[in-house]
């Protein structure tokens, strides 16, 4: 908000998201390009033949891709809504992602339960219990409570909040089908998803209201 009193919008937008990466150490970030590069290098009847080289190589890359394209669409959604949007939508998406992450841990299918303890025991990852769900679900919504009660509309929180949904929607989906453990990799994935589509979200709706009407010049009729 302040950079953008003396920045370019566009330049603005970009330290925000370069400032979140720093708060957070890029925890999400990495864990979908985890995530991307373990889809990436599952076995198949492609893979067979391919040396382990070429396939760290090109699990690597896809999750390179992977932050890329989330980072760029973050960027493009956030540059083009309002400057006066941007914080606001910052908080709300921020808190809401992580309520879908927390979300996705509890639906993802548990892991046997001598699998689970060793996972616990070295990696700390345990599912939540719904509690924890619903307490982390409870604070992802405050914000949008007083996203709604500052604007008097519930249209962009409704139709941001249902796309970050689906967004994690599919990850379960795919996840239920191509993984069968329990790890951080997938909840990473699943907030960058929905932040992602949080913005997407809210600049569906802002997107109509800011394009300019043309005028149509009158024309007096000849005397």
């Amino acid at each position: 908000v302040f950079a953008s009193l003396f920045l370019p919008h566009s330049v603005a937008v970009a330290l925000a998201i370069g400032a979140g990466l720093l708060a957070t150490g890029a925890l999400h970030e990495i864990g979908l390009a985890r995530l991307v590069g373990a889809l990436a290098a599952a076995p198949g009847p492609d893979r067979q033949s391919a040396a382990p080289g070429d396939v760290r190589a090109a699990a690597g890359a896809a999750g390179a891709v992977a932050i890329a394209a989330v980072l760029i669409l973050r960027f493009e959604t956030l540059a083009n809504l309002p400057s006066d949007w941007v914080a606001v939508s910052l908080v709300c998406a921020q808190a809401f992602s992580r309520g879908c992450a927390a979300l996705l841990a509890y639906w993802l299918p548990a892991a046997p339960a001598a699998q689970a303890d060793a996972l616990a025991e070295s990696t700390g990852d345990v599912p939540p219990s719904a509690i924890d769900v619903a307490v982390a679900i409870a604070l992802a919504v405050v914000p949008l409570a007083f996203l709604v009660a500052w604007t008097g509309t519930y249209a962009q929180v409704l139709i941001a909040s249902l796309l970050a949904l689906a967004a994690t929607a599919a990850l379960r989906r795919m996840l239920r089908r191509r993984m069968q453990r329990f790890g951080s990799a997938p909840l990473g994935a699943a907030q960058q998803a929905a932040e992602a589509a949080f913005y997407l979200g809210m600049l569906i709706v802002q997107a109509p209201a800011d394009v300019p009407v043309p005028e149509v010049e009158e024309i007096d009729p000849e005397p």
